[in-house]
């Protein structure tokens, strides 16, 4: 049997500021961040990026669409660079980097792309 009720829900979001000196987002950049590039060479695409000010980790997110964060292909990563092998030669891939620490992780970098050959 269908339930037809209605049922109606209310929500109250609030805004409370962090302290900088409480660490939670100190490194946290507001905007998207660049320095992030994308190159191909046969069978991979390399991803590199600048260090992020307080960042301990990052994580790198592929899609073949772009705008689309897609799913994320690797984690953890200490160092800024990652090497995606599992690419389809002549295929477009989009690829975004976000940096964390223990508090969390920032803003999307910016999006690159380049084609796999």
């Amino acid at each position: 049997m269908a339930d037809n009720r209605s049922y109606y829900i209310h929500l109250r979001v609030q805004t409370i500021p962090i302290p900088k000196e409480s660490g939670l987002g100190s490194f946290l950049a507001e905007e998207p961040w660049d320095g992030v590039s994308a190159s191909a060479t046969t069978g991979k695409i390399t991803v590199k990026w600048s260090s992020t000010s307080g960042a301990t980790k990052y994580t790198v997110y592929r899609s073949q669409t772009s705008g689309s964060t897609g799913s994320a292909i690797a984690s953890g990563i200490t160092s800024t660079s990652y090497a995606d092998s599992s690419v389809t030669k002549g295929v477009k891939y989009y690829y975004i980097v976000t940096a964390g620490n223990a508090s969390g992780y920032g803003p999307n970098s910016s999006q690159v792309n380049t084609t796999a050959k």
